[in-house]
């Protein structure tokens, strides 16, 4: 029911040359997809959101989409695409100057560094994520990027270092609670 509803807002706002309603119903199919694990179905939808990112002048809704579409190529192993899009996630949020948005996107381009074996590349994202993290006083993100800088460093075979980083986040998790 869901999906059709948003089938027939994405046309009746191409039949009205609605620019915005279409981007928010191309948003809200890829957005059904994604929740329901379709991701192949969902990737559609949002490169059309983003032909039309353009005319939206909405940088804050079109970083939303690059991280969703850099999420649903990540859940396909398409791991490339995915740094393609959090990459553009990362750029946008960085000329928003939102901080927030811009460690979420050193995450998740980090993640896909490490699954396609770069890890120099990942601990770098991981290392940025810690800082703006430490920044903005945010538990969760640094619990997150320790225990990403420790699965690196496992990758690594560096096993010093991942138990130093594990450590500290067990640390952290005691420390408040996670």
């Amino acid at each position: 029911r869901a999906l059709q509803h948003y089938q027939h807002h994405l046309g009746i706002a191409r039949e009205l040359r609605d620019v915005q309603s279409e981007a928010r119903a191309l948003g809200n199919l890829g957005n059904f997809h994604c929740s329901r694990g379709e991701f192949a179905q969902a990737v559609p939808f949002y490169e059309q959101y983003l032909k039309l990112a353009p005319d939206l002048q909405d940088m804050e809704g079109e970083g939303k989409v690059c991280h969703n579409l850099g999420y649903a190529h990540y859940c396909l192993g398409s791991f490339r695409d995915a740094v393609k899009y959090y990459e553009q996630d990362l750029a946008l949020a960085k000329d928003l100057h939102d901080k927030l948005s811009q460690a979420k996107a050193y995450c998740n381009l980090g993640l896909a560094f490490k699954a396609l074996g770069d890890f120099a590349k990942a601990e770098e994202c991981q290392k940025y994520l810690l800082s703006l993290a430490q920044s903005l006083d945010n538990a969760q993100a640094r619990f997150r990027a320790l225990g990403n800088l420790g699965d690196i460093a496992v990758c690594k075979k560096d096993m010093a270092a991942a138990v130093q980083f594990y450590e500290q986040q067990l640390a952290l998790a005691l420390q408040v609670g996670i």
